[in-house]
């Protein structure tokens, strides 16, 4: 597994797991999609909302302290990256090829992905 990164997602269900290609620089994104609350790996959620971002929203505040990502606000951007998985995950289960859906959706969400991080003019 490459770089995984677990991102928790609102709503009912169990764990909706897909891995995602890294792109041109190889290796592979390991997205965990939780349905609501609940633990991660054994862990709990740091989740003071009750909407199962609270793990997404730490990591995004570790990123944003260590230079990794611009300095957004946490909320609607823990809620777009949730659903910006939440949609690529359908898309590819859905998809007639998954397997070049994923190859698309994982380069895709590589270039967004990438928006994040500090521009350093």
């Amino acid at each position: 597994m490459g770089s995984g990164v677990q991102l928790p997602v609102g709503g009912e269900g169990g764990e909706a797991v897909e891995d995602f290609p890294a792109g041109p620089g190889g290796g592979q994104h390991s997205v965990h999609a939780f349905g609501g609350a609940g633990f991660a790996g054994g862990f709990p959620l740091h989740d003071p909302d009750g909407d199962g971002l609270g793990l997404l929203r730490d990591w995004l505040h570790q990123a944003i302290d260590a230079g990794q990502i611009d300095p957004l606000p946490i909320d609607p951007l823990a809620r777009l990256l949730a659903a910006l998985v939440a949609e690529a995950s359908l898309y590819i289960a859905r998809a007639p090829n998954p397997a070049e859906a994923r190859q698309q959706t994982g380069h895709t969400l590589d270039r967004i992905l990438l928006g994040l991080r500090p521009r350093h003019d």
